[in-house]
């Protein structure tokens, strides 16, 4: 799995960099083999000003489901990608579970 990290406005060094990875691996490591791509663009909306305004979109490319995306806001960086990350592994669990469901009714393979 290919995992890209974008950081815009205020760059926080390769420490946050390299925690947002593992984040992201560890979120969709029993994914593995659907997922091909999964990339995370982290913006800081105010700057300097606070506020909810730490931006997460985590788009992610699968084998069977195409591209989905997920985005999640939050005042601190680290919990706004523990979000995203939490709500990407649970709609690809959903979603994988509903087309392995449907393939099983249908009685074809995956």
């Amino acid at each position: 799995m290919n995992v890209n990290v974008t950081i815009r406005a205020v760059d926080r060094g390769p420490g946050l960099r390299r925690w947002i990875e593992e984040r992201l691996r560890a979120a969709l490591a029993s994914f593995d083999p659907e997922v091909l791509y999964a990339s995370l663009a982290h913006s800081d909306e105010n700057g300097s000003k606070g506020g909810i305004d730490q931006r997460c979109t985590l788009t992610i490319r699968t084998r069977r489901l195409g591209a989905l995306s997920f985005e999640s806001q939050h005042a601190e960086v680290h919990p706004a990608v523990v979000a995203v990350a939490r709500r990407a592994r649970r709609a690809l669990r959903r979603r994988l579970a509903l087309r392995l469901e449907r393939v099983r009714r249908s009685g074809s393979t995956v």
